[in-house]
């Protein structure tokens, strides 16, 4: 009676050493598994960030060329200016101080 009794004891136990082991393993893969999905999430995220990165880049190269732009047009409509006004007809009075 004892050696059956010892024997449902160690099957009982070996019962609840097997589940607690499935368990175990169970939450192991699970938490590879979330693993795995934050990998992909943080590659995908950092994919993200290098497109921004780059969409802000052009924007700026795009910014810059606008400005560039403005200050040339700018600088040549300044320099249009001063020739502009020495190409204007003198006045009577300066005209006749000039032939005094």
């Amino acid at each position: 009676m004892r050696l059956s009794l010892k024997n449902e004891l160690l099957d009982a136990l070996a019962d609840i050493l097997q589940e607690q082991l499935d368990t175990t393993l169970g939450q192991y893969s699970l938490g590879l598994e979330s693993l795995s999905k934050e990998a992909e999430e943080q590659k995908s995220i950092q994919a993200k960030i290098a497109s921004r990165k780059q969409e802000i880049q052009q924007l700026r190269t795009y910014q810059r060329g606008l400005y560039e732009g403005l200050i040339q047009n700018h600088l040549s409509k300044m320099s249009i200016l001063p020739s502009r006004r020495s190409t204007k007809p003198k006045s009577r009075k300066s005209a006749r101080k000039s032939s005094s």
